[in-house]
């Protein structure tokens, strides 16, 4: 594996095609930092804020890289840029995930376009894509 423990890590976590919901995974020390670049819940609220293993609607959108409109969208509540997709969001706190870092699991619509949109705006957002058994190793090693 290329990657180290410092490096936040993101895939898609179920079979591709196979069902109506998809789950895309993130685990890492910056695990909330990539998914609050992507994740808009519906409450207002910044994902920061919401108690560990509970579910939040969201929308997720695509970043942008201009941080002044980014910051005005943010502090109205809009979406800073294109919508991909509506999703259920859970955030689960290190060190009470399978892997004992901080997760993010987005739960979005199961096809492969759009779970494939939502790996790629998390790793423009700043995670990398998971090595085959990463996730696991983690989990092993924390």
């Amino acid at each position: 594996m290329h990657g180290g423990l410092e490096d936040t890590i993101c895939a898609i976590a179920t079979p591709i095609g196979e069902g109506g919901i998809g789950i895309v995974r993130l685990s890492g020390p910056h695990a909330l930092v990539v998914a609050s670049r992507v994740v808009r819940l519906r409450s207002g609220d910044p994902l920061s804020s919401v108690p560990s293993h509970t579910l939040h609607l969201a929308d997720l959108v695509t970043p942008t890289s201009d941080k002044r409109k980014e910051e005005r969208a943010l502090h109205h509540r809009l979406p800073v840029s294109g919508l991909l997709d509506e999703a259920l969001v859970v955030y689960m706190k290190a060190p009470r995930s399978y892997t004992a870092e901080d997760v993010v699991e987005i739960q979005s619509h199961g096809g492969a376009l759009v779970l494939g949109m939502v790996c790629k705006v998390c790793i423009e957002s700043g995670a990398r894509m998971a090595e085959p058994g990463e996730f696991t190793k983690r989990a092993f090693l924390g």
